[in-house]
Order: C-alpha cells, then sequence, then structure tokens
C-alpha cells in the first residue's frame, strides 16, 4: 500500500488568540518603555520589563527575543509615537531640498520626545550590543540623507564632489548628540531656537556644496 505523505500545516492561530497576543506584546513594550525612562538602560532587563508588564520573562522572551530586541521594539514604538513615520511622506516632495527640511525637523522632533536617549547613548560606550544597535539605527538615518543629496546631485543643486562630505556634515547635524549640545542652553534662548539653528546650518551646508 502506498502511503501517502500530509504536508505538514502550521498552527492554526483564531483571530481571538492572536488579538491577545498582539495586546500582550504591546503591552510588553509599553513597560519597556516605562522601564527604560525610570531606571535607564542599567536597570533595562528582561526581568524587570516583565514584572512591569505583568507577564513571565519567558512571554517577554517569546515575543520579542533578547535585550536588543526588546530595545528596538521600543525604539520602534518611540519612532511611530514621536511621528518618524512622517519622513516617507516628506521623501515623496519633488523638491529634494524641500524634502530635506521636512525631514530634518521631523528627526528633530524625535530627538526632543526621546528623554531617555542621554542615558542610553552614555550607556552604549561601555556596551557593545547597545552600540551596535544604536549604529544600526544611525546608520538608516545617513542613508536618508545620502538618497536626499543623490536628489540634489541629479538636479544640478549640488557639487557631486563635494555630495559625500554633504551628506557627513547633514549626518551630524541631524544626530542626537548635536541635538543635545544645542538644547544645553535653552534656557537662555526662545523655546524653538534649536531647531531653528539647525535648519540655518542645514540651508548653509548645502548652499556651500554647489
Amino acid at each position: 500500500m502506498t502511503r501517502v505523505r500530509r504536508s505538514a500545516k502550521r498552527p492554526y492561530a483564531s483571530p481571538k488568540r492572536e488579538a491577545a497576543r498582539e495586546a500582550t506584546r504591546d503591552a510588553i513594550v509599553a513597560s519597556a518603555g516605562r522601564v527604560l525612562r525610570e531606571r535607564g538602560w542599567d536597570g533595562f532587563s528582561l526581568e524587570e520589563v516583565a514584572r512591569a508588564a505583568g507577564v513571565t520573562r519567558l512571554t517577554v522572551y517569546h515575543q520579542l527575543g533578547d535585550r536588543r530586541g526588546l530595545l528596538e521594539a521600543v525604539f520602534d514604538e518611540q519612532a511611530e509615537r514621536a511621528g518618524l513615520g512622517d519622513i516617507a511622506g516628506a521623501m515623496r516632495h519633488a523638491d529634494p531640498r524641500a524634502a530635506l527640511e521636512r525631514v530634518v525637523a521631523i528627526f528633530f522632533a524625535f530627538w526632543r520626545a526621546s528623554k531617555p536617549m542621554r542615558g542610553i547613548m552614555a550607556a552604549a560606550a561601555g556596551d557593545p550590543q547597545l552600540a551596535e544597535a544604536i549604529a544600526a539605527r544611525n546608520e538608516r538615518r545617513r542613508k536618508l540623507l545620502a538618497v536626499l543629496v543623490g536628489r540634489m546631485v541629479e538636479r544640478g543643486d549640488v557639487d557631486p564632489s563635494r555630495a559625500p562630505a554633504l551628506v557627513d556634515t547633514l549626518f551630524a547635524l541631524t544626530s542626537f548628540a548635536f541635538y543635545a549640545e544645542l538644547e544645553k542652553g535653552r534656557a537662555l534662548r526662545r523655546k524653538d531656537a534649536a531647531e531653528h539653528a539647525v535648519a540655518e546650518l542645514v540651508a548653509l551646508a548645502v548652499d556651500a556644496a554647489r
């Protein structure tokens, strides 16, 4: 008799069960954000997040993986909440310089909303895993800026030989480190002075690269 082989099927997850899983994940990410804000990177662990979310450490691990996976989820949630998703719309602008102005404003608003970043950046100096996660995020920003500079080159607005230096300059001007330095003197200036300063420096950098 010929044995009929049955193809392996993935376990079926009912909509109700899937919704419960998503709700648990959302609760874990929200709790992780609170732990990160209140306890900093040193107190950011699967155990602490599990305790804050009212679930087991194993549940946190199954949902999001290790500590880095948990941090990436927090970053993604924070980016969405702070409007980083608006970048896609900005990139569709026909004028790359106008798109750049909008992208710079979006990143500035993101850094302003990311209060735990100071402690995270400081902790990255002694934590290779954290440093790697931040570097990967920053590389996305560099590639985004490179695309916009490339469009400016195509339009004849930027000298091709100056494009690499322009990307590096824009990358520095849109970094959290640069934002944090400007914000140190915020009490001595009007509320939006730092944002205007960055916008002016970006415009000067583009003009210098013609």
